[in-house]
C-alpha cells in the first residue's frame, strides 16, 4: 500500500512538471504508464501526452522495478523544469511548450519562446492578469460556435 501511494505521488509530480515543460490546456493530459517486459524483466515508465484522443509517448525510462523506472523519469523531468526557472522568475508568465529533447535526450529550451516579465506594479502571486477571454472559433469544429479561449494582452 505504501509503494502504491508513493507511485501515485511520483505520477502527480511528473504530470506537474510535464505541464510546465510541454504546455497545459483543456485538451492536453499527461500520465505515467508503467509496463513490464517479461522477456528481459524490465519495467518501463512512459510519460504519455494525450490531446483530443491522440496519445504520444514523450519519454521513457527502464529499470528492474516500477518504482525505480518512475523515479528516474521524474528526476529527469525535474531537472528539465529547472531550466525554465533559470529563464523565468517568480511573477513572470509563459505559455505553451517551452522546449524539447534533442536526439541525445537533452532537453533544450526553445530560444524563440518568450514569456512576459512581471509588471513591477503587480504582485508576484497576482493571477488576475492570467485570465482568458472566451470566444468562438477554436478547436476541432473550426469555428462552429464552440467555446475557446483568447489570451488577453
Amino acid at each position: 500500500p505504501e509503494q502504491v501511494k508513493y507511485l501515485k505521488d511520483l505520477k502527480t509530480i511528473a504530470a506537474s512538471n510535464a505541464r510546465l515543460l510541454y504546455g497545459s490546456d483543456r485538451n492536453r493530459f499527461f500520465d505515467i504508464v508503467v509496463s513490464y517486459d517479461e522477456s528481459n524483466g524490465h519495467y518501463g515508465a512512459y510519460l504519455i501526452c494525450t490531446i483530443e484522443g491522440t496519445s504520444k509517448a514523450l519519454r521513457k525510462d527502464l529499470a528492474d522495478s516500477p518504482i525505480k523506472a518512475v523515479q528516474t523519469l521524474v528526476i529527469g523531468l525535474q531537472k528539465d523544469t529547472t531550466l525554465i526557472f533559470t529563464k523565468y522568475d517568480v511573477g513572470d508568465k509563459f505559455i505553451g511548450q517551452q522546449g524539447a529533447r534533442n536526439s541525445d535526450g537533452i532537453f533544450k529550451l526553445d530560444d524563440g519562446k518568450q514569456g512576459w516579465k512581471k509588471d513591477p506594479s503587480e504582485a508576484e502571486d497576482d493571477t488576475r492578469g492570467m485570465q482568458r477571454e472566451v470566444h468562438g472559433g477554436y478547436g476541432r469544429n473550426g469555428g462552429n460556435g464552440g467555446q475557446g479561449y483568447k489570451r488577453s494582452r
